[in-house]
């Protein structure tokens, strides 16, 4: 049975794209998915909005990331991509408008995305299972995870070598390998 994850999808993107945006956020939010965004959590004149982001994109399970010329040229885009990329973070790139070269930053180049830009539904349907594939994934590799009382009782043990006497002298002391 899938659990969904307590901590929030955070969507990047520029503001020129805050329509579909929104309507991916709100179809993830029919899902039971948290997701965070800035324009909703981010009430203004909060003066720490950069550490808002920063602390958003660490407490993510995932990322995804609106592409397009308009997000492309967005310097906060590109920055929350970076910063993704630093705390390991799954980024779903999700192509709305433009071709790959007017769209996808150059961090962005080799990785697979989803293409909203002939179907939005398919595009919505193709995202909603690439973020449960990746729930599943994490849930699998969890499950696999070893307890601590499991492997502190089967992880191996180094003892140090006990020194010999030889003809009243003491054995050099072997390297622990």
């Amino acid at each position: 049975m899938r659990v969904l994850p307590a901590e929030p999808i955070f969507i990047s993107y520029s503001r020129k794209d805050e329509e579909i945006m929104r309507r991916i956020a709100f179809f993830l939010r029919d899902q039971g998915l948290k997701v965070w965004v800035d324009n909703e959590k981010l009430i203004p004149g909060t003066p720490a909005w950069e550490e808002s982001i920063e602390i958003a994109i660490k407490r993510a399970f995932a990322v995804i990331v609106i592409l397009s010329p308009d997000s492309k040229n967005s310097e906060w885009v590109r920055r929350e991509i970076t910063y993704s990329d630093q705390f390991s973070k799954r980024v779903f790139p999700v192509l709305i408008k433009g071709t790959e070269d007017v769209s996808l930053p150059i961090r962005l180049v080799t990785r697979q995305y989803i293409d909203f830009r002939k179907n939005e539904d398919a595009g919505l349907n193709a995202l909603s299972a690439a973020i449960h594939f990746y729930i599943d994934e994490r849930q699998t590799l969890e499950m696999m995870r070893p307890s601590a009382q499991q492997a502190s009782r089967s992880s191996p043990v180094s003892t140090p070598i006990p020194s010999v006497q030889a003809k009243g002298r003491k054995a050099p002391a072997r390297p622990m390998l």
